[in-house]
């Protein structure tokens, strides 16, 4: 049956901690997710690297392999706060301070993607780095203009090399393991290879 994208809701991020272990493994976990209100648009791009092979006049090998994902969002409006832990700025009761030795948080984003027969995608980047583009405006004339917000970076891999994960509501079926991370999703970061709880 035919479907369209009709929507997306629910942003949230996660900001991602990596503890080295001694085995070389790195440690991956998150904080709860906290939810960015008013998602307008998401915008994601992932780029890739390409080469192909010719031999005998033909090309006889080609490979295209994910690198990275630039993502742009805008929302109605972005909190102070918010904006400030996700650029790495000193923020302390509606007052926030920018240096040049910012450096951004690593967070995972996650949001919902909506079709017209009801079904969803739950989708998550696991390793961003985002920032504000702009802090401009404009005045107040014979119309109303809004203005929204423009969070934008790049999502990069985990040292497990994973990107993002995506889980289709009208696909996961009878499996109990997978409706349970449906139900989480915004509860705690998910992976397809770890149970949820």
């Amino acid at each position: 049956m035919s479907k369209k994208a009709v929507g997306i809701c629910k942003c949230h991020y996660a900001v991602l901690t990596v503890t080295p272990q001694e085995n070389g493994n790195d440690l991956i976990s998150y904080a709860t997710p906290v939810k960015i209100p008013d998602l307008e648009e998401i915008s994601i791009t992932e780029t890739y690297a390409e080469g192909k092979n010719y031999a005998d006049n033909i090309c006889n090998i080609a490979v295209k392999i994910v690198n990275n994902a630039d993502i742009s969002m805008t929302f109605s409006n972005v909190s102070r706060k918010i904006e400030a832990e996700l650029a790495g700025k000193t923020y302390n009761n509606g007052q926030m301070e920018s240096s040049v030795e910012d450096t951004q948080k690593s967070v995972a984003i996650l949001f919902q993607k909506t079709f017209d027969d009801g079904s969803y995608e739950n989708i998550v980047y696991y390793n961003c780095r985002l920032s504000r583009d702009d802090n401009g405006g404009s005045t107040k004339g014979e119309s109303i203009s809004f203005q929204g917000v423009t969070i934008s970076g790049t999502a990069i891999p985990l040292s497990n090399n994973k990107l993002s994960y995506i889980i289709a509501s009208d696909e996961v079926g009878e499996d109990a393991q997978a409706k349970k991370k449906l139900d989480n999703f915004f509860n705690k970061v998910q992976f397809i290879d770890v149970d949820s709880n």
